[in-house]
């Protein structure tokens, strides 16, 4: 992923982090929870 090369240039602890958040949601995505409990489970830490 072009951008988190980039970012990792820039700040690892960002690219890692945009790294962890878009695999988490890819897994929502691929268990087919629905759209709010989607929202619900992405916006908790």
């Amino acid at each position: 992923m072009a951008i988190k090369n980039d970012l990792q240039k820039i700040n690892r602890t960002t690219a890692r982090s945009l790294e962890e958040g878009l695999e988490e949601t890819l897994t929502l995505y691929r268990l087919g929870l629905t759209v709010e409990l989607t929202r619900s489970l992405n916006t908790t830490n």
